[in-house]
């Protein structure tokens, strides 16, 4: 806890130097009590929950920046070095340590967000906090920022579709060596590059799951199944590779001037909340119906047409596509049941994983919004004890130079009473702020303890999402429509496999 300034210091002595305020009746302050977190369950006491890294320990002595402050790769070594034999977690202590984190968190967040609260109101007067968002925008204003938007978002997503499309247009399969590579050797590969990088997942989240069971089984089966391969006839075609190309030229043309007039409309909609009486007027440029300006339906005409074009052109081809790429054969039954159980339990693993870093990144935001809160309410604290400092002063003058009355003069009179009892509400008003000061600073220590825990549980599940990605990635290879071509270098050159999978 940070030490007393000279106002705290004196406000939390005065009634030891004047002992007769305390006879006094004072207003009464209602002041929250300190709550420390709980502890975790027995089941998983004893691990090492996130939490109780170096890297931890410098998120918590650090100011509160945005979540990632920890560096993956520091935290993965740090980690494989105290778990060199590799020892792994159950799905129920992964399970309960997430529900402690997030049970941790949210306990402090509120009871930190609870002293605030009461903070605020023993102030009076320290105003909201937290500026209050934007409540109003004109609606024509928002609907048109909010069409263009769609309207540039659809286009960019037609924009990586076609360039995949064009991409598949021009992949020409040019060997049929390596087939039976990569429907024999090239699973193998594949499957075990998955358990090598599953492996590297850290602490709690180092799980033997259904996946790693999954891989188990195809690797006995790839070890001992004979893979069939078949000739297959390759064939090319670039019938609409040139109308793709140009639509796809039209499409980034179009989503440059909607991309520039979205950031036109949207900085003008922050200038209408943000200052704008201070703004110079414009009156020039106000015309119900600018001469070179399009007539809404016909823009809208306009868009929608070359996105027809588009979604045209992707028809015409899948239907291509499909005569180009026919199948050239593949595994057998069992090969592909127990590639089918390792896709699922993958799936499920990529949710789960998914699920699980949004949690934590949910509770992390917020544990670092209630940081910035409680340090903006200390030195507000702080301010409001330094404040009543003059007063005190002003008090303690005015009876100190009323001694010097003459003796007759030299009464108990409502004056006197008055500043007596002014001293008096200035040190209960004083004690109670300091008493919100010491709780919203014990909830800062713990807030940023709970920042440094999930702020490694954050990079753990990260890393274990990024892996179960690649995972995800890499399997993508076994379809039957990968490159045959890709897949024989990936299966023969490590790196291009590495750079392939990323």
């Amino acid at each position: 806890m940070a030490g007393l300034n000279s106002s705290q210091a004196l406000f939390g002595t005065l009634r030891e130097k004047a002992p007769a305020i305390a006879e006094l009746r004072t207003q009464k302050w209602k002041t929250e009590k300190y709550k420390p977190s709980s502890d975790p369950p027995d089941k998983i006491r004893g691990f090492q929950l996130p939490g109780v890294s170096p890297l931890a320990e410098q998120v918590l002595k650090s100011k509160s920046g945005p979540p990632g402050q920890i560096n993956l790769a520091a935290l993965s070594r740090w980690y494989l070095a105290q778990n060199t034999e590799g020892k792994k977690h159950t799905i129920d202590e992964w399970s309960s340590t997430l529900e402690y984190v997030r049970k941790r968190a949210l306990e402090r967040t509120a009871a930190s967000s609870g002293t605030r609260s009461s903070s605020v109101n023993n102030r009076k007067g320290i105003a909201a906090e937290i500026q209050n968002q934007e409540t109003s925008v004109k609606s024509q204003f928002g609907n048109h920022l909010s069409e263009v938007g769609k309207y540039k978002s659809r286009l960019e997503n037609l924009v990586t579709t076609i360039r995949r499309e064009i991409k598949a247009m021009k992949v020409t399969i040019k060997e049929l060596e390596g087939w039976v590579a990569a429907r024999t050797k090239w699973p193998l590969k594949v499957n075990e590059k998955c358990s090598y990088f599953r492996d590297q997942r850290l602490g709690i989240d180092l799980v033997a799951d259904d996946v790693e069971i999954e891989l188990g089984k195809e690797n006995e089966i790839l070890n001992t199944a004979i893979a069939e391969n078949t000739n297959s006839v390759l064939e090319e075609s670039y019938d609409v590779l040139h109308d793709m190309e140009e639509i796809e030229k039209a499409l980034l043309a179009d989503i440059e001037r909607k991309g520039s007039a979205h950031t036109i409309d949207k900085s003008m909609m922050k200038l209408q909340l943000t200052g704008a009486k201070d703004q110079m007027l414009s009156l020039d440029s106000v015309h119900p119906r600018p001469a070179t300006a399009l007539d809404a339906e016909d823009w809208r005409y306009a868009t929608n047409a070359l996105i027809g074009r588009a979604e045209q052109s992707f028809q015409n081809c899948d239907t291509l596509r499909t005569t180009m790429k026919k199948a050239t054969g593949h595994c057998d039954a069992i090969l592909r049941k127990y590639a089918m159980g390792v896709d699922l339990a993958l799936r499920t693993k990529v949710n789960q994983a998914e699920e699980a870093v949004n949690i934590v990144y949910d509770l992390l935001l917020e544990t670092k919004k209630e940081i910035q809160a409680t340090d903006r309410e200390v030195l507000k604290i702080e301010k409001a004890i330094d404040s009543h400092l003059p007063p005190l002063s002003y008090a303690t003058k005015r009876l100190e130079e009323r001694q010097a009355r003459p003796e007759t003069e030299r009464t108990i009179d409502s004056v006197h009473e008055a500043l007596i009892q002014e001293v008096a509400e200035l040190d209960a008003a004083t004690s109670a702020l300091q008493d919100e000061l010491n709780v919203n600073l014990c909830n800062l220590e713990e807030l940023k303890a709970m920042e440094a825990m999930l702020e490694e549980d954050y990079g753990i599940k990260k890393v274990t999402l990024n892996i179960e990605r690649r995972c995800v990635k890499i399997r993508s290879f076994l379809s039957p429509d990968a490159d045959n071509y890709v897949v024989v270098r990936m299966l023969n050159d490590d790196t291009f496999f590495d750079l392939m999978t990323r």
